[in-house]
């Protein structure tokens, strides 16, 4: 049991490892981030995130994929919009969490499992306390900054496009998007 814990724990300090915001983290504090963190497991279709909840957590995939689905574009009631595919290792849900904004997109799970680590804010800021770990992170802010400003880019251009034409899909994106309204219809 120790010996699977032991290599769980390797495989997720990997994993951040994987990523700008813990890479310079030392072996002590990336244990720390491990085991004050949850691991959640998620199926295919799973909603990660949704669009306008409060972020007060961010995720680090482990296992498996998940999408950025952009669900509302102003103007255009029936519009949702794939931003990017996430792969193992990615680190999602930061922006609303260190910008103290809503919830920007959606993320559902792609695979099954879909297994991310769970971090909370207080939990990761007890651990960003020294000057470079500040440096990187002021970094790391500023390219949400600008990955913000992008998405809220991609938002105008879908919503221009739908003005002019029903938007376009594809039938992955149709069938995200029909469960999608389907669970905005059933509780939301």
């Amino acid at each position: 049991v120790q010996k699977n814990r032991d290599r769980r724990q390797t495989y997720y300090k990997e994993c951040l490892r994987m990523n700008a915001i813990f890479k310079l983290l030392d072996d002590a504090d990336l244990t720390f981030l491990v085991n004050n963190c949850n691991q959640v497991e998620f199926e295919n279709g799973d909603a990660i995130i949704k669009q306008g909840d409060v972020g007060d957590v961010f995720y680090v995939l482990v296992e498996g994929t998940a999408t950025v689905i952009q669900e509302k574009v102003l103007g255009a009631p029936q519009t949702a919009v794939q931003l990017a595919e996430l792969p193992k290792g990615c680190v999602f849900g930061e922006m609303a969490l260190f910008l103290d904004q809503p919830r920007g997109a959606s993320i559902y799970a792609t695979s099954s499992p879909c297994v991310a680590l769970v971090l909370d804010k207080v939990g990761f800021m007890r651990v960003i306390g020294n000057e470079q770990s500040n440096d990187l992170l002021s970094a790391h802010i500023e390219k949400l900054n600008k990955k913000n400003d992008a998405t809220k880019q991609i938002m105008e251009d879908a919503r221009d496009d739908t003005e002019d034409s029903p938007a376009t899909l594809s039938p992955g994106q149709q069938a995200m998007f029909a469960r999608v309204s389907k669970s905005n219809d059933d509780g939301a």
